[in-house]
């Protein structure tokens, strides 16, 4: 788990925000694994929501993403398969918020 209050000493409270830095996230999960060679985990990460911009006044989404892989495992070799996005949760990695202007 991690926890930060990410701010910019240059502007003002309120105005200081750096944008996308995130102020909450945390991953975990759980592991097994078995004599007759089965084994696997299920795992989690998480990130809150976080300012997309100085003035918080637009703000990236959070996620909780959970992935979930079982193997079997001998001596000689493995066999894997893993779900990623186990819960199928529409998520952005990265997020930015630009504007641009074109002029002709």
């Amino acid at each position: 788990m991690n926890i930060a209050k990410p701010r910019t000493i240059e502007y003002p409270k309120g105005q200081n925000y750096l944008a996308l830095a995130p102020g909450f996230t945390r991953t975990g999960g759980l592991s097994w694994k078995m004599k007759n060679g089965l084994n696997g985990s299920l795992r989690y990460r998480h990130m809150n929501d976080r300012p997309a911009n100085e003035n918080r006044s637009v703000i990236a989404k959070g996620y909780t993403v959970t992935d979930l892989s079982f193997n079997y495992t001998r001596k000689q070799y493995e066999i894997a398969s893993s779900i990623e996005n186990l819960f199928n949760v529409k998520w952005n990695e990265t997020q930015f918020n630009t504007e641009s202007q074109i002029e002709e």
